[in-house]
Order: structure tokens, then C-alpha cells, then sequence
């Protein structure tokens, strides 16, 4: 059964806009600046300086920790291994990290006429990777082949491509967790920022797209892929329609999210129909209970798309499969008083719950 389901839109001439631990196993280190001369990724002093080596030591249950910095090359997901950034070098517990305030990128090592994606998962299961800049890649971002509870969280994605989809992220089979994450100035002629086929399945939640340019859509499913999607923000797509389906691979869930500024169709969905407003799609039995109105982020230009208190999103949202917390870490719901709707039970609609100021987003540091 597929539903799109209390989505937040707004019709206004030619764009159509809908707003609809502790490690368990053993810790390994990885530091680009490690002193050395012994690096065998035991401690902070002895960290390996790739995160390649810090995997490839790694085993199932283990975490691999690293420090800020640039590090240059693919990095592979690996069964069982989680891999965290936004450590200066000193922590001793994953919970001292921050990843803005000490950021690791992984820079794809791609030069002109070679095809590199800069994170890799093939057929791996209970991987994570948080807490990373992922930049550079001309083969997408983040690449999944058949990748199952695989989750890429606290991430941003930015300024890679693909020559065919997903600039940002290809999904190919398996069901992987995408969320708390921003894509944004990635580029593919189809799905600028998440590209998804053959039975992919997976869920994405509490994410920002933002100017990926395409062809065709910023978000594209085709090939029976059947995506879960929750809280989003899907804006400025610079081509043609904010989300892409063909007729066999509509969303299973498509609930709290808020799509904004497209050129051309609201929904678009090939074999069936462009939506291209609101009354078009509540009339699908798929679809409905949409919204529209101005947004009314705190600052888009600057990519901030927090809620101020103006916006119809507020308190308007689902509770049924809703996150807990926000991209922000902040709970959900979360009641201000005299504004939205009376009760504390009820969720925003997109990314962020509105706490009651003009909240400054983690990413306006880049």
C-alpha cells in the first residue's frame, strides 16, 4: 500500500512547491596527522592515518574513530563496523565527539577521466558511517549495492556527480538508512541528490536536498525501488520536478515531508501523471491530506531551512512513524505554547522541529 500523506505544498505561478556508545567490540584509531613512527590504530598516538586501514583492521562489532582532517581516497563500509567522525584526537568516549566543530571529509580521489565514489557498500549488512564531509566523488557520493540496515547518518553530501544517477547517493537494492544528513550541489542528469532502483527499500528521514541539479528530479525512483520517507526537505531543484517515480516504484510511506520550489511538476510520476498541484494529488488514493502554504524558513538563502513561527508546518505533521528527534537532535514533538496548534502531540512538518526561536542549522558553519 503507498501513501503520501500530510505533505505541506504551495502552488505560485510556474513552481509547484510541496512541503510536504560505547563501542562493544574494540576501538580502532585513525588520525591523517598521526605522529608515528608506530601506527597500528590502538590508541590516539599510534593511529593509523586512513580510514582505509582503520577498516580493514576492524571486525564486526568494532568502531573506528577519527579525527579531523582530510582523508583522500573510497572508504568501504564493512559488515558489523560502524565508522565515526568528529574527534579532535583526544576523546575517550563517542560521545565527546562533534562533527562540525572538528570535521573529517573524505575526499574522493577522482581526477579528470577516472570514475571514483568516494563511500562504497557492497552487499554489507549493520554498517554505519557518521559524522563525515563526503565531496569530490564523479561515480556518486555514497554508492550502495545491496547494503541492508547500513545506516548514513550526520553526513554532508556535497559537490559530487554521477554520469547516470544519483549524485549525492545511489541506492542498488537492499534497504540502507539514510538520515539526519544534507545533500546539496551534487549533480546527475537523473536524481541529483538520491537516485534508488531494482527493489531498493530503503529509509530516509530528518534529510535536507537542496540545489542537486539534474534533468529530471533531485529525487528519483525507478526499477521497483519502494523508498520509506519521512521529515524531509526537498529545495530549489533546478530541474524540472522536486521527486521522480515511475509507476512501479511509488513510495511505500511519503509522510511529514516539505517540497519546495520546482520549475515545472510537484510530483512526477512516469506512466501516470504529472502532479503539478495539490488538488491533482489528493485526488490519488495513494496521496492525500496535503497542505500548502509559505514555507517560511529562518533563512534559505543561507541554508537554514529551520521553521519560524509563520509556518503552516508547524504542528500540522503525522505521528504515525514519525522520528523521535529531529535533524538537530532535538526531540519530537515539541509543544511551544500560543503557537501552531494547541497539544503537545503534535509534529512538524520537514527536518526540523520548531523549538521556539530561530534555531542557527549545524551546516551554516560550510
Amino acid at each position: 500500500m503507498y501513501s503520501i500523506r500530510k505533505c505541506l505544498g504551495v502552488i505560485s505561478g510556474a513552481c509547484a512547491l510541496l512541503l510536504a556508545g560505547t563501542a562493544t567490540g574494540a576501538v580502532v584509531f585513525v588520525d591523517v596527522d598521526s605522529p608515528g613512527p608506530t601506527r597500528d590504530g590502538t590508541s590516539w598516538g599510534t593511529a593509523y592515518q586512513t580510514i582505509v586501514a582503520g577498516v580493514t583492521a576492524a571486525g564486526s562489532g568494532d568502531e573506528v574513530w577519527v579525527a579531523d582532517g582530510t582523508y583522500v581516497g573510497s572508504v568501504p563500509l564493512k559488515s558489523g563496523v560502524g565508522v565515526y567522525g568528529g574527534f579532535s584526537g583526544l576523546e575517550s568516549s563517542l560521545s565527546e565527539r562533534n562533527w562540525v566543530t572538528h570535521s573529517a571529509t573524505i575526499q574522493s580521489s577522482s581526477t579528470v577521466g577516472s570514475f571514483h565514489s568516494a563511500v562504497v557498500g557492497a552487499v554489507v549488512t549493520n554498517a554505519t558511517l557518521s559524522g563525515f564531509t563526503i565531496t569530490g566523488a564523479t561515480a556518486s557520493g555514497v554508492r550502495l549495492f545491496n547494503c541492508t540496515a547500513c545506516v548514513i547518518e550526520h553526513c554532508m553530501i556535497r559537490n559530487n556527480e554521477s554520469g547516470i544517477g544519483g549524485g549525492g547517493v545511489l541506492i542498488d537494492g537492499g534497504a540502507p538508512i539514510i538520515r539526519n544528513c544534507v545533500i546539496t550541489a551534487n549533480d546527475a542528469p537523473y536524481g541529483g541528490g538520491i537516485y534508488m532502483q531494482n527493489e531498493a527499500e530503503p529509509v530516509i528521514q530528518n534529510c535536507t536536498l537542496s540545489g542537486n541539479t539534474l534533468y529530471w528530479g533531485q529525487f528519483w525512483s525507478i526499477s521497483g525501488a519502494n523508498p520509506i520517507l519521512r521529515n524531509l526537505i526537498i529545495d530549489d531543484s533546478m530541474d524540472y520536478a522536486a521527486v521522480f517515480y515511475d509507476i512501479t516504484s511509488l513510495p511505500q510511506e511519503m509522510s511529514n515531508c516539505l517540497l519546495h520550489d520546482a520549475p515545472t511538476a510537484l510530483v512526477y510520476i512516469l506512466g501516470a501523471m504529472t502532479q503539478n498541484n495539490l488538488a491533482q494529488l489528493n485526488a490519488q488514493t495513494w496521496a492525500g491530506g496535503n497542505l500548502e502554504g509559505d514555507p517560511a524558513f529562518v533563512n534559505r538563502a543561507a541554508g537554514n531551512f529551520h521553521l519560524t513561527s509563520a509556518s503552516p508546518a508547524l504542528d500540522t505533521g503525522l505521528a504515525t512513524g514519525a522520528p523521535t528527534t529531529d535533524r538537530d537532535g532535538a526531540t519530537r514533538p515539541y509543544d511551544v505554547p500560543s503557537v501552531g496548534q494547541a497539544g503537545a502531540d503534535a509534529f512538524d512538518i520537514g527536518a526540523y522541529e520548531y523549538q521556539g526561536s530561530a534555531a542557527v542549522t549545524e551546516w551554516e558553519l560550510y
